[in-house]
């Protein structure tokens, strides 16, 4: 028994002890795979706090960003994203300022100007065109200029009587109209007061129109100059929507197969970037692009009017709003000594605007700058907790 037990214990190989750099190993690999997201965050991640009003209304004073830097974004560059570049782009700021954040209008190897309030580019000097911004873009760069429940002054009722908060129009086969009766400049209008007096007219507009209850159809003019485009919104009852431009003829758009006005329809018309668009509750009832009939100065052709035909409607809330406005100042692409003079953009160069461009220094005033100086685009909003939520390149909520 006593020599079986030994030759058991002789067969049987015990187990190997496990040496000490192997469980070194294991334990840094353990590591390694909890650390690297966070390494590799604050590798690829940067975080930014908007600190002026510069690129108002899509990026407000205070916002906190994370943005996503420019060698770890996959995303294809875009004329008009948001970029967080360095802070000595600016040679003006203070040593303390780290950075600062612009619009993208242009990535390089082109001429720029400013124009009309309008970014106008291209390959060659002497033919530059305007740009357009994306739909979703130019809607979300819309400032409100003046905001009220119903009508009240500065809108007026050349063609009947009405007292001075009208909420409610009536009208037959003709309409009853009223005219927003000031010029749109570029101002800013903030919680229901004007905070900046404008000193620009702005060519590009729109009215936001919150109905109520009504069979009466709406009626939506906007103006540019010579350009004049007419929306004709029939209620649910009947259905149906029409746009005209004076300058193009009658009818240019047509949607037969909109339902109609209800309660509690807000409806956006807009004149941006020479196209025009009329949504409902965020839907697209019918798009429009023309050329410009008169380029430059829009003079005081640039009120709204807003009206009520065959019938009676209720208007809750009115809103007149305008396009981003590139004015003037500066020396580059703007127009030193009365003389509009185009920019080079050169090869790995950007130019850079502001949304809010009367409060804003940027290209105009510095320059191009090299693209090496970009640091990011933004990613996702994480502060205040109002405007949380992913962000595209071009700032906007996707």
């Amino acid at each position: 028994m006593a020599s079986s037990s030994t030759e058991n214990a002789r067969g049987v190989d015990p187990l190997p002890t496990p040496r000490p750099r192997g469980r070194r190993r294991r334990l840094a690999l353990s590591a390694a795979l909890v650390l690297a997201p966070a390494i590799l965050f604050r590798v690829a991640l940067l975080p930014f706090e908007v600190t002026s009003p510069s690129m108002e209304p899509a990026l407000a004073t205070g916002d906190r960003y994370l943005a996503l830097r420019d060698a770890f974004d996959p995303r294809e560059r875009e004329r008009f994203d948001v970029g967080f570049f360095d802070g000595e782009v600016d040679a003006s700021l203070d040593d303390d300022v780290e950075s600062l954040v612009k619009r993208i209008a242009s990535w390089g190897d082109e001429w720029v100007e400013i124009e009309g309030g309008d970014l106008w580019a291209g390959p060659d000097p002497a033919n530059l065109a305007p740009v357009r911004k994306s739909d979703a873009l130019a809607e979300a760069l819309l400032v409100p200029v003046h905001e009220c429940a119903g009508l009240a002054p500065p809108w007026t009722f050349p063609d009947a009587p009405a007292d001075g908060r009208a909420t409610r129009l009536a009208a037959g086969s003709v309409p009853v109209m009223a005219d927003f009766g000031e010029a749109v400049r570029d101002g800013v209008w903030r919680d229901g007061r004007l905070v900046r007096e404008g000193s620009e007219l702005v060519a590009d507009t729109a009215l936001r129109v919150v109905v109520g209850e009504g069979d009466g159809s709406l009626v939506l003019v906007l103006r540019e100059g010579a350009d004049t485009f007419r929306a004709l919104l029939a209620p649910s009852e009947r259905g149906g929507a029409v746009l005209a431009h004076n300058l193009a003829g009658a009818e240019v758009a047509a949607a037969p197969a909109f339902s109609g006005l209800h309660p509690g329809s807000t409806v956006l018309f807009s004149n941006v970037d020479d196209r025009v668009r009329l949504a409902v509750d965020g839907e697209t009832v019918f798009a429009y692009d023309h050329a410009s009939g008169s380029p430059g100065d829009p003079g005081f052709h640039n009120a709204p009017r807003l009206g009520v035909v065959d019938g009676a409607l209720e208007l809750r809330a009115v809103s007149v709003l305008r396009d981003v406005h590139y004015t003037a100042a500066g020396d580059h692409g703007t127009q030193p000594g009365g003389v509009l003079t185009p920019c080079r953009v050169g090869p790995g160069q950007v130019f850079l605007l502001g949304d809010d461009s009367a409060r804003s220094r940027d290209s105009r005033h510095f320059g191009p700058v090299p693209v090496e100086r970009l640091l990011g685009r933004p990613v996702f909003c994480y502060g205040p907790a109002a405007r949380l939520g992913r962000r595209a390149a071009d700032g906007t909520a996707p």
